[in-house]
């Protein structure tokens, strides 16, 4: 399991993410019975005012209990979207056109660090304490040897 504390301006999240593998969280006293839980695994937000559980990629935003999602009203939409859902196309658009992706990677390097670090604390079986600015896991000596691969004699970045 991992658990991150942050306040990236660019991923415009304040606050902490827990990274369950392998296993469920417990379930939201808020989700309805008969609501299952997303086949691929999900994504459970906290706010100030409720919950709202979407799949592992995060697709089909549920606010709970169901019965506030269906009272929801959706604000309208100012943020431009990605043509036909294809990010990879933006990201060759933003190449050819020399403009920027909506998802630069001012957002994207910070949330991939996430991920990366949730497989690190998966296959070191365990918590782990990341230091950030000198890039180590601070707590698991098998962890911090994942971060960086020994290169054989011969090779070099």
């Amino acid at each position: 399991m991992l658990h991150e504390t942050f306040n990236w301006k660019s991923l415009s999240i304040i606050g902490g993410l827990t990274w369950y593998e392998g296993t469920r969280a417990s379930r939201p006293e808020e989700m309805d019975e008969d609501m299952a839980w997303p086949a691929e695994g999900g994504v459970l937000f906290k706010g100030s005012k409720g919950k709202m559980l979407c799949d592992h990629v995060g697709m089909n935003p549920k606010l709970l209990p169901l019965s506030r999602h269906l009272e929801y009203k959706r604000p309208p939409r100012t943020l431009p979207r990605v043509p036909g859902n294809r990010h990879e196309m933006e990201w060759v658009n933003a190449i050819k056109n020399n403009t920027k992706c909506g998802t630069d990677f001012e957002y994207a390097g910070p949330l991939t660090e996430i991920c990366l670090l949730g497989n690190v604390a998966t296959r070191s079986d365990g918590w782990i304490e990341w230091d950030a600015a000198n890039m180590r896991v601070k707590n698991n000596d098998q962890a911090c040897q994942l971060i960086r691969t020994p290169y054989r004699s011969g090779w070099s970045l």
